[in-house]
């Protein structure tokens, strides 16, 4: 019996080592199911910004970073904050890898006063430039999953594909959009806008309310674009976008713009766009 109980044991414990996860990190909430689907059971995607928080002046709690702290990759994207964690990270664990999602892609200054000098952290609105970011994603994993590496580049093509029908999608939705203009609070659809032909007019000027000469200057613009429509989000609140809708005659719609679904995410922003530039 005694044997019995200490093989029980014994099986446990392969088992609880066989299902162990590796922790994964990811800075902002839309790269959550990416990394998941790509990973598979073998993965667990921590989020380091809570999804509702201003990633760009965030600061992770001591908690959080010890939480990070038996991480094994941490995908970045350009925020302000993730140097400064990444040092601490490191003198915890020396072993994490740190995977820029930027390299190898062509990117645009930043539209906001918390990147001034930098380039545009909202990479993931994007589904073409989102293609490469899974590259890099999945040569990652397979680096810390060396075992799992062919399930991870099954299901790295079969994302790949997604991605592809998505931009198809998003394309056919803008069609007639062209060179027209969507006006948001927060300039975080630069590389959106790039790939689909559209114009982002944006509220914010360096990251403040705009002064009153911009103000005017903003609601003749909008007039005269015709502009019907303000979209805005709920962690970038504005006193003048009320003023201004009700001075230009337009709606106020939030977007959900950090959803952890890729692809409900990216379908929202692109059909309200598609409306608002007709």
């Amino acid at each position: 019996m005694k044997k019995i109980l200490i093989l029980m044991a014994l099986l446990c414990l392969h088992c609880g080592f066989a299902e162990a996860k590796i922790r994964v990190l990811v800075s902002v909430a839309p790269y959550m199911q990416v990394v998941t689907d790509i990973g598979g059971d073998e993965v667990e995607v921590q989020l380091v910004v809570p999804q509702g928080a201003d990633s760009h002046n965030y600061e992770p709690t001591p908690r959080q970073i010890q939480e990070a702290a038996h991480a094994k990759v941490w995908f970045t994207v350009g925020e302000l904050f993730e140097n400064k964690a990444i040092e601490v990270l490191r003198r915890q664990n020396e072993q994490l890898i740190v995977c820029d999602l930027r390299q190898g892609l062509t990117l645009e200054h930043a539209g906001c006063h918390h990147h001034q000098g930098m380039a545009d952290p909202h990479i993931w609105m994007s589904p073409k430039m989102m293609q490469h970011e899974v590259r890099l994603i999945g040569q990652a994993l397979q680096r810390v999953l060396p075992e799992k590496q062919e399930e991870i580049a099954s299901r790295l093509q079969a994302y790949l594909e997604r991605l592809t029908l998505l931009d198809q999608e998003i394309h056919s939705l803008m069609q007639g959009a062209s060179g027209k203009t969507v006006f948001v609070v927060h300039p975080a659809y630069g590389y959106f806008c790039r790939e689909y032909g559209v114009t982002q007019l944006s509220l914010e000027e360096e990251g403040k309310e705009p002064t009153i000469k911009r103000l005017l200057e903003i609601i003749a613009q909008a007039k005269t674009l015709h502009i019907d429509t303000l979209f805005i989000q709920s962690q970038y609140g504005s006193k003048a976008a009320d003023y201004i809708a009700k001075e230009i005659g337009a709606n106020v719609v939030v977007l959900q713009a950090n959803l952890p679904d890729y692809f409900q995410m990216m379908h929202g922003i692109a059909t309200q766009f598609a409306v608002a530039a007709r």
